[in-house]
């Protein structure tokens, strides 16, 4: 009995073994289910963790790159002094850099060559560059109107700059920028503006008949014989991304906010033209653009690094000239009697620029005629064949003002649709910013 006893215990010692042996092996899976758990979630955090010191290193390397960036030692104050080489402008008490400033683009007026400037402007300050939600979209809003879904929400409070197209209304702009935005508009001779405008969005095409009726004439004559009759069979685009971009008449006064309905109403119209000058601190015009130009500075306060801008690139005037179209006089009537709204508000603010250039004295004189050599150096700089432009900009009083380099040369050639993807990234860069600080 002993022997049997013992057998049996031994027995049931191997049985327990067997079970406890099973047991383990049909938990084991849960065990290891929960270890891989642990080491996915344990491999999910140190990817968070890497992630964040990339982002930080590439964030590190974009300030790096953007030091690059040629930067004056200092803002230029608003009054010039004379200089043998280029303006340096001194005063006991210098101004403040304007930083929220929004430029109404108005179509064909030479408005894409001030949007760069503007947009460079903002990239290079690290400022909130107004952006329409759907990318690469010329415009931000249609009629006036800009409600949140045509723009990208800031990365914090408003935007800096606006600077796509968009019909201006004061209401409209109040509840977008910050209250102590400075407009800026430009404007061309409308009639120079329309030849511009006819060539480039191929006009004819909107007019019942027109085509049919030039008789091998360019259609712009045909349009200006008699421009009363054609604009009764003028028929735009319905696309609503496309509607603002067309205009067949006082297209300057429109896109500046004035109502279709005061055309014709010339107390209305000055009304619009006082409240225009009023709003805006600066109505530049195409015809005196350099002119315009050093004027921004003065107004904004800015550097004159900040207005170069690619004269390489600006329209030609015989690109639209008479000679091309034979415009008599007798057409030249007919548009203006047609246009009366855009004559009267290309007028005034003709007077104005002129008045302001005047005012400036020889001290304005000699820093736009520095500023049209430095421009000028500049771009025949950038668009050489040189791979790695050199140029520093020095003054007789302060030195070396600012280097061009090809970054400087790409950024001052970029056009909005280049400059689209990288003012985004710099949405995104702020957002980090502001969640790592």
């Amino acid at each position: 009995r002993g022997m049997s006893w013992a057998a049996t215990v031994g027995e049931r010692e191997e049985h327990i073994k067997r079970d406890v042996g099973a047991q383990r092996r049909a938990i084991s899976p849960c065990l290891w289910t929960r270890q891989n758990l642990w080491r996915c979630f344990v491999s999910l955090l140190s990817g968070l963790v890497l992630a964040l010191f990339v982002l930080v290193y590439f964030e590190q390397n974009l300030s790096a790159s953007r030091d690059k960036l040629p930067r004056l030692k200092g803002w230029l104050a608003p009054q010039p002094t004379n200089s043998s080489t280029h303006p340096v402008e001194r005063t006991s008490e210098p101004c403040q850099p304007q930083t929220n400033v929004a430029f109404m683009k108005v179509h064909k007026c030479g408005s894409t060559t001030v949007q760069k400037v503007f947009l460079r402007y903002g990239h290079k300050h690290r400022l909130t560059v107004a952006l329409p939600r759907e990318r690469d979209r010329p415009s931000i809003g249609t009629a006036g109107v800009i409600t949140g879904n045509d723009y990208l929400s800031p990365p914090r409070g408003r935007p800096n700059i606006f600077a796509h197209h968009a019909i201006y209304n004061r209401t409209t702009f109040d509840n977008l920028m910050p209250k102590n935005t400075k407009f800026v508009a430009i404007l061309r001779e409308p009639l120079s503006r329309l030849r511009s405008s006819f060539q480039y969005f191929k006009m004819d095409r909107y007019f019942l008949g027109l085509r049919k009726a030039t008789g091998g004439s360019p259609p712009i004559l045909t349009y200006l014989d008699n421009p009363k009759k054609w604009d009764k069979l003028y028929r735009p685009p319905t696309r609503l991304d496309f509607v603002d971009h067309i205009c067949n008449r006082n297209c300057m006064s429109r896109d500046l906010g004035l109502p279709k309905k005061h055309y014709n109403n010339k107390t209305a119209i000055e009304s619009f033209i006082r409240n225009i000058e009023t709003d805006f601190s600066l109505v530049m015009i195409l015809e005196h653009f350099d002119q315009s130009m050093v004027l921004l500075r003065r107004r904004m306060c800015w550097s004159v690094e900040d207005i170069i801008y690619d004269s390489v690139k600006l329209p030609k005037k015989s690109n639209y000239g008479e000679s091309q179209y034979n415009i008599t006089e007798r057409r030249r009537q007919n548009f203006v009697d047609n246009n009366y709204a855009d004559y009267l508000l290309y007028n005034h603010f003709k007077e104005v620029i002129l008045r302001q250039i005047s005012e400036g004295g020889s001290g304005f004189q000699t820093e736009l005629q520095n500023y049209k050599q430095i421009n000028r150096i500049i771009s025949k700089l950038c668009h050489s064949k040189s791979k790695n432009p050199n140029y520093t900009v020095r003054s007789s009083t302060k030195g070396q003002i600012f280097s061009v380099d090809r970054i400087f040369c790409n950024q001052m050639k970029s056009e909005r649709q280049a400059w689209d993807p990288i003012l985004r990234r710099d949405y995104s860069y702020s957002v980090f910013n502001r969640f790592a600080g």
